[in-house]
Protein backbone atom coordinates (compact mmCIF):
# COMPACT_ATOMS: atom_id res chain seq x y z
CA UNK A 1 0.00 0.00 0.00
CA UNK A 2 1.36 3.41 -0.94
CA UNK A 3 0.60 6.44 1.19
CA UNK A 4 0.57 9.83 -0.48
CA UNK A 5 0.96 12.86 1.71
CA UNK A 6 -1.02 15.90 0.68
CA UNK A 7 2.13 17.90 -0.03
CA UNK A 8 3.21 15.27 -2.57
CA UNK A 9 0.34 15.99 -4.96
CA UNK A 10 -1.32 18.92 -6.67
CA UNK A 11 -4.80 17.72 -5.70
CA UNK A 12 -4.85 18.27 -1.96
CA UNK A 13 -7.76 16.91 0.06
CA UNK A 14 -7.89 20.23 1.93
CA UNK A 15 -9.21 23.56 0.70
CA UNK A 16 -6.62 26.31 0.36
CA UNK A 17 -8.84 28.82 2.19
CA UNK A 18 -10.69 26.82 4.85
CA UNK A 19 -13.92 27.96 6.37
CA UNK A 20 -13.48 28.56 10.09
CA UNK A 21 -14.63 25.84 12.45
CA UNK A 22 -17.53 26.71 14.74
CA UNK A 23 -16.33 27.61 18.22
CA UNK A 24 -17.58 26.99 21.74
CA UNK A 25 -16.67 28.54 25.10
CA UNK A 26 -14.12 26.43 26.99
CA UNK A 27 -13.28 26.54 30.70
CA UNK A 28 -14.28 29.03 33.38
CA UNK A 29 -12.95 31.95 31.37
CA UNK A 30 -15.00 30.76 28.36
CA UNK A 31 -12.13 31.06 25.89
CA UNK A 32 -13.52 30.45 22.41
CA UNK A 33 -12.02 27.34 20.79
CA UNK A 34 -12.95 25.46 17.63
CA UNK A 35 -15.15 22.42 18.22
CA UNK A 36 -12.45 20.20 16.72
CA UNK A 37 -9.05 19.63 18.29
CA UNK A 38 -6.00 17.49 17.53
CA UNK A 39 -5.09 14.62 19.82
CA UNK A 40 -1.38 13.96 20.17
CA UNK A 41 -1.39 10.25 20.70
CA UNK A 42 -2.10 7.98 17.76
CA UNK A 43 -0.84 9.75 14.64
CA UNK A 44 1.71 11.99 16.31
CA UNK A 45 3.12 9.38 18.68
CA UNK A 46 3.35 6.39 16.39
CA UNK A 47 5.07 7.81 13.32
CA UNK A 48 8.65 6.57 12.93
CA UNK A 49 10.09 10.06 12.34
CA UNK A 50 9.22 13.70 12.99
CA UNK A 51 8.39 14.79 9.43
CA UNK A 52 4.79 13.59 9.00
CA UNK A 53 3.58 14.53 12.52
CA UNK A 54 5.13 18.00 12.32
CA UNK A 55 3.57 18.51 8.88
CA UNK A 56 0.22 17.23 10.17
CA UNK A 57 0.23 19.65 13.12
CA UNK A 58 1.24 22.57 10.90
CA UNK A 59 -1.51 21.80 8.43
CA UNK A 60 -4.06 21.40 11.24
CA UNK A 61 -3.13 24.90 12.46
CA UNK A 62 -3.40 26.23 8.92
CA UNK A 63 -6.91 24.78 8.72
CA UNK A 64 -8.01 26.41 11.98
CA UNK A 65 -7.40 23.75 14.61
CA UNK A 66 -6.27 25.48 17.81
CA UNK A 67 -6.58 22.86 20.57
CA UNK A 68 -3.71 20.35 20.66
CA UNK A 69 -3.74 17.64 23.31
CA UNK A 70 -0.56 15.79 24.24
CA UNK A 71 1.10 14.05 27.21
CA UNK A 72 4.48 12.69 28.32
CA UNK A 73 2.93 9.22 28.10
CA UNK A 74 2.59 9.70 24.32
CA UNK A 75 6.30 9.22 23.62
CA UNK A 76 7.70 11.85 21.24
CA UNK A 77 4.37 13.71 20.96
CA UNK A 78 5.29 16.73 23.14
CA UNK A 79 8.59 17.21 21.34
CA UNK A 80 6.91 16.97 17.94
CA UNK A 81 4.21 19.44 18.96
CA UNK A 82 6.99 21.77 20.13
CA UNK A 83 8.74 21.58 16.78
CA UNK A 84 5.51 22.20 14.87
CA UNK A 85 4.35 25.21 16.89
CA UNK A 86 7.68 27.02 16.96
CA UNK A 87 6.88 30.62 16.01
CA UNK A 88 3.14 29.89 16.24
CA UNK A 89 2.59 29.61 20.00
CA UNK A 90 0.00 32.39 20.06
CA UNK A 91 -2.19 30.36 17.67
CA UNK A 92 -2.31 27.25 19.85
CA UNK A 93 -4.14 26.11 22.98
CA UNK A 94 -1.85 23.42 24.44
CA UNK A 95 -3.22 20.77 26.76
CA UNK A 96 -0.80 18.33 28.37
CA UNK A 97 -0.95 15.98 31.31
CA UNK A 98 0.88 14.37 34.18
CA UNK A 99 0.48 10.90 35.60
CA UNK A 100 2.06 11.98 38.88
CA UNK A 101 -0.01 12.69 41.97
CA UNK A 102 2.73 14.10 44.20
CA UNK A 103 3.61 17.74 43.67
CA UNK A 104 7.39 17.35 43.36
CA UNK A 105 7.09 14.68 40.65
CA UNK A 106 4.32 16.57 38.85
CA UNK A 107 6.44 19.76 38.90
CA UNK A 108 9.35 17.91 37.25
CA UNK A 109 6.91 16.48 34.70
CA UNK A 110 5.52 19.97 33.98
CA UNK A 111 9.02 21.47 33.56
CA UNK A 112 10.01 18.68 31.17
CA UNK A 113 6.78 19.15 29.18
CA UNK A 114 7.37 22.91 28.92
CA UNK A 115 10.90 22.32 27.66
CA UNK A 116 9.79 19.77 25.04
CA UNK A 117 6.89 21.97 23.94
CA UNK A 118 9.19 24.99 23.67
CA UNK A 119 6.93 27.23 25.75
CA UNK A 120 6.88 28.81 29.19
CA UNK A 121 3.24 27.92 29.94
CA UNK A 122 0.49 25.47 29.05
CA UNK A 123 -3.13 26.39 28.60
CA UNK A 124 -4.39 23.24 30.31
CA UNK A 125 -2.56 20.85 32.64
CA UNK A 126 -4.47 17.67 33.41
CA UNK A 127 -4.12 14.79 35.82
CA UNK A 128 -3.86 11.88 33.42
CA UNK A 129 -5.93 8.73 33.94
CA UNK A 130 -7.38 9.46 37.37
CA UNK A 131 -8.54 5.96 38.24
CA UNK A 132 -8.71 5.45 41.99
CA UNK A 133 -10.57 7.19 44.81
CA UNK A 134 -7.52 6.37 46.94
CA UNK A 135 -5.48 8.94 44.96
CA UNK A 136 -7.63 11.87 46.11
CA UNK A 137 -5.82 12.24 49.43
CA UNK A 138 -2.45 12.39 47.69
CA UNK A 139 -3.65 14.77 44.98
CA UNK A 140 -5.22 17.31 47.36
CA UNK A 141 -3.05 16.68 50.41
CA UNK A 142 0.10 18.38 51.59
CA UNK A 143 2.75 17.84 48.94
CA UNK A 144 0.12 16.86 46.37
CA UNK A 145 -0.13 17.98 42.77
CA UNK A 146 -2.96 20.44 43.46
CA UNK A 147 -0.82 22.38 45.94
CA UNK A 148 1.97 22.50 43.36
CA UNK A 149 -0.46 23.81 40.73
CA UNK A 150 -1.62 26.63 43.03
CA UNK A 151 1.99 27.85 43.05
CA UNK A 152 2.45 27.39 39.28
CA UNK A 153 -0.27 29.74 38.04
CA UNK A 154 2.07 31.59 35.68
CA UNK A 155 2.97 28.26 34.03
CA UNK A 156 -0.46 26.60 34.05
CA UNK A 157 -3.52 28.56 32.93
CA UNK A 158 -6.16 25.87 33.69
CA UNK A 159 -6.36 22.58 35.63
CA UNK A 160 -8.25 19.53 34.52
CA UNK A 161 -8.71 15.79 34.61
CA UNK A 162 -7.59 14.01 31.46
CA UNK A 163 -8.72 10.68 30.07
CA UNK A 164 -11.33 10.03 32.76
CA UNK A 165 -13.65 7.12 32.17
CA UNK A 166 -17.37 7.85 32.56
CA UNK A 167 -17.80 5.15 35.19
CA UNK A 168 -15.15 6.79 37.38
CA UNK A 169 -16.32 10.36 36.83
CA UNK A 170 -19.52 10.20 38.92
CA UNK A 171 -17.85 8.81 42.03
CA UNK A 172 -14.80 11.06 41.73
CA UNK A 173 -16.77 14.26 41.13
CA UNK A 174 -18.58 13.88 44.44
CA UNK A 175 -15.29 14.05 46.32
CA UNK A 176 -13.56 16.97 44.58
CA UNK A 177 -13.98 20.56 45.70
CA UNK A 178 -16.28 22.39 43.27
CA UNK A 179 -13.52 24.64 41.95
CA UNK A 180 -10.76 22.03 41.72
CA UNK A 181 -10.86 21.42 37.96
CA UNK A 182 -12.11 23.48 35.05
CA UNK A 183 -12.09 20.66 32.52
CA UNK A 184 -12.88 16.95 32.68
CA UNK A 185 -11.71 15.23 29.51
CA UNK A 186 -13.74 12.11 28.76
CA UNK A 187 -12.32 10.05 25.88
CA UNK A 188 -14.49 8.84 23.08
CA UNK A 189 -13.84 7.20 19.76
CA UNK A 190 -15.13 8.27 16.40
CA UNK A 191 -14.99 5.53 13.81
CA UNK A 192 -15.12 6.22 10.11
CA UNK A 193 -16.33 3.36 7.95
CA UNK A 194 -15.13 3.58 4.35
CA UNK A 195 -17.71 3.22 1.55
Amino acid sequence: MTTTRYSDTQDTPFPSAPRPFPTRPFGRDAIELPVLGLGGQSLIQRCPDDDAPVELIGRALDLGIRYIDTAPLYGPSERRVGIAIKGRRSEVFIATKTGYRRGSSARRSLERSLKLLGTDYVDLFQLHCFFHQSEIGTVFGRGGVMRMLEKARERVARKGLGNVRLLQMDAASLTFPDDAFEIVDVPYLVSVVPD
